[in-house]
C-alpha cells in the first residue's frame, strides 16, 4: 500500500530457506522482478498511490517450520517501509506411483 507518489521504489522479498522459485507473475506496475541471493527483488520507475500486488509459486524442497522475513520496501527520496512476516509450516507430501492405486 503506498499512500503518495514515490519514484524510484525497490521492493525486496526474501525466500523462505528450502524454497524453490517456480514462477513468477507478469505486473505491468513493477519494471523488473529479478531472483538473487535468495530473494525476489522488484522495481518500478514510479508508482501511484494504491495497493499493489505481485503473486509468485514456491515450490518447498523439505518439510518443516520456515519462517519467511518481512518484505521491505526503499524509494530513491528516502521513505521506506516494511510487511509482514509468515511463519510457514509445511508438510512434505509424496505422491503416489502412479502404477498405485485405491480402488
Amino acid at each position: 500500500v503506498i499512500t503518495e507518489a514515490h519514484r524510484g521504489i525497490e521492493i525486496a522479498d526474501m525466500l523462505p530457506s528450502a524454497a524453490v522459485l517456480i514462477s513468477a507473475g507478469q505486473s505491468a506496475d513493477f519494471a523488473h522482478a529479478d531472483f538473487a541471493d535468495g530473494r525476489i527483488i522488484l522495481s518500478a520507475g514510479t508508482l501511484e498511490p494504491g495497493i499493489y500486488q505481485y503473486s509468485y509459486l514456491l515450490r518447498m524442497v523439505a518439510g518443516g517450520l520456515y519462517s519467511a522475513p518481512a518484505p521491505t520496501a526503499q524509494a530513491a527520496d528516502g521513505a521506506s517501509g516494511a510487511g509482514n512476516a509468515t511463519v510457514l509450516d509445511e508438510a512434505l507430501q509424496r505422491a503416489a506411483p502412479p502404477w498405485c492405486s485405491n480402488a
